[in-house]
């Protein structure tokens, strides 16, 4: 086995290659506001074509460097799964970014934290697994606490506020799907390319920015930067270190570590010069935060000790030894008594 870096466990390795990727992603929602005097699907196709560029760049060299055959025959093993992924992560992304665009950052994120719950309500649906009891809970907390910020801004939220939220929602739905898309695929040993779903979903949402504004306006000089830093940069590399981080550490974990963005993407906002966050997405979003992370807290005390119970029935029962064979000299002893006894009958006969 290949030694880690500084003698790291695999798991704390893990740990901190996926707060990396999530801190690198924190700034995502001040580049979007930096961009907002480009119309919506302007923006949107820049940056996803660059984003999209980035991995499809990916998926060549690392065809070429492994594989055999040409690089476009991954698309072909890809199957209904990885498609269905593929579509899952362009309407997530899609509709965080417009999300972004139309309402408050804070509100947005905090909205998509709740993504894990929409995972365990596709995981009962569509794969008839049974949901944890702590599950079901969060989940309903957590929609509770959804339901309280959309009820208490609708009142002075605009219309634009308002589709900014149903955005975000199927944001959080819609990663939440990818998610158990993910899960389907493992449990079943599918082969899934996660680089190729994401050049899907680029292409997908650069042709939707396309169908809605035909008419591309040429992003200025000064916006190239900017669209480079939010394509490539912030989204690329996130998205890199994500595809390694979290196979090393538990799914609730993960979970736990994604919230930094909902912690740090509006803190980057309001430095930046941009709105607050509203104080309806802050009490909602601390109740789902504490919720979040009493959950992540139980399951990985339930992971425990569903591990520790599956190694102690793995583990070969020491106190049961198997029967020693008889010495030589016993073996001797016995065979002596049983001729001795095979001589009496004879005699007696």
């Amino acid at each position: 086995m290949s030694k880690l870096p500084f003698n790291l466990s695999k798991r704390a390795l893990g740990t901190i290659i996926t707060v990396a990727a999530i801190m690198i992603v924190t700034p995502d929602s001040l580049l979007v506001r930096k961009l907002q005097h480009l119309p919506d699907f302007t923006m949107m196709f820049y940056r996803y074509l660059m984003y999209g560029a980035l991995f499809l760049l990916i998926v060549i060299g690392d065809s070429l460097y492994r594989d055999d055959q040409p690089w476009y025959h991954r698309w072909l093993k890809l199957g209904w799964v990885g498609w269905s992924a593929g579509v899952a992560w362009a309407a997530f992304n899609l509709l965080i970014t417009y999300g972004l665009q139309t309402t408050a950052a804070g509100t947005v994120l905090v909205i998509n934290a709740s993504n894990p719950m929409f995972s365990a309500l596709f995981t009962f649906l569509l794969l008839r697994e049974v949901v944890p009891w702590y599950t079901i809970v969060a989940s309903l907390v957590c929609f509770a606490a959804i339901f309280s910020v959309f009820y208490s801004t609708l009142s002075e939220a605009t219309a634009s506020d308002t589709v900014g939220m149903l955005s975000a929602v199927g944001a959080a739905a819609s990663v939440g799907l990818y998610l158990v898309l993910l899960s389907y695929a493992e449990k079943h040993h599918l082969e899934f390319d996660s680089y190729l779903c994401i050049v899907i979903a680029a292409a997908i949402i650069c042709v939707v920015s396309l169908i809605i504004e035909p008419n591309q306006q040429l992003a200025h000089a000064s916006d190239w930067g900017l669209l480079f830093a939010n394509g490539v940069l912030v989204l690329g590399f996130s998205n890199v270190l994500l595809n390694v981080g979290p196979t090393m550490i538990s799914a609730p974990e993960v979970s736990l570590i994604f919230l930094l963005e909902t912690i740090f993407g509006p803190v980057w906002v309001y430095l930046g010069g941009y709105e607050a966050p509203p104080s309806s997405a802050l009490y909602g979003g601390a109740v789902l935060i504490a919720t979040l992370v009493a959950h992540s807290v139980v399951a990985m005390r339930y992971d425990a000790a569903a591990a520790t119970a599956d190694e102690d029935a793995a583990a070969p029962r020491r106190s049961q030894k198997p029967p020693r064979a008889a010495s030589s000299k016993a073996a001797g002893t016995f065979a002596a008594l049983r001729d001795a006894d095979d001589g009496d009958d004879g005699d007696a006969l």
